[in-house]
């Protein structure tokens, strides 16, 4: 039935408190089944509901997800940045593009959409869970980006340093957790003023 260390073992805890212990073998003859066994008996159990593929997953059952929006839905965008600070407004159906003693100006609408698609389904690459914790750098991040909602709900990003595998820190200020970006993710949300302009700036 592999309900031993042939299946997948599966333990749930109530913060440090053993719920349950048991294992999960084989399908049962009609795909909807597994065979299972309690931790420490000898009794096997045919359940519906539960197999091993469910259970199987490599990144585990953490939400991963840092932001997960419809454009449409954002009324603004804004980073805070070492070398300068911007803000994209919705004006109607163009954006506005501030930043700090510049004119507001017209925004390029390509470059927005693609850091709109970036920020909108943005996914952590892992978790930090090193013991010691790491120097994230983000006690004192110099680069936040705020996304700010039609509705008035407001998202915000801080974004630290690197680790040796070249991803960046990242936190939420509304989560405890911290995450890590792979270069790529973050490359497509780290703009400058320049960048959001037409022609990226060029006159």
């Amino acid at each position: 039935f592999q309900v031993d260390d042939t299946g997948v073992e599966v333990m749930v805890r109530s913060g440090s408190t053993d719920v349950a212990h048991f294992w999960v073998g084989k399908a049962g003859r009609d795909f909807t089944t597994s065979y299972v066994r309690r931790d420490g008996e000898n009794d096997v159990y045919l359940v519906r509901g539960l197999n091993q593929t469910m259970l199987n997953r490599s990144r585990g059952y953490r939400d991963f997800t840092l932001f997960k929006f419809t454009p449409a839905s954002v009324a603004s965008v804004s980073m805070t940045r070492s070398d300068g600070n911007w803000e994209l407004a919705r004006n109607d159906t163009a954006w506005t593009l501030s930043g700090e003693g510049k004119d507001p100006r017209a925004a390029d609408e390509t470059q927005v959409d693609a850091l709109l698609r970036a920020l909108s389904n943005l996914a952590a690459d892992a978790f930090v869970e090193d013991d010691p914790a790491p120097e994230t750098g983000l006690d004192s991040a110099d680069r936040s980006i705020r996304v700010r909602f039609r509705t008035g709900a407001v998202g915000e990003l801080h974004l630290g340093g690197k680790n040796e595998n070249n991803q960046f820190f990242a936190a939420r200020p509304d989560r405890e957790a911290v995450y890590l970006l792979g270069e790529w993710r973050v490359n497509n949300l780290d703009k400058t003023y320049e960048d959001l302009l037409p022609g990226g700036g060029e006159e």
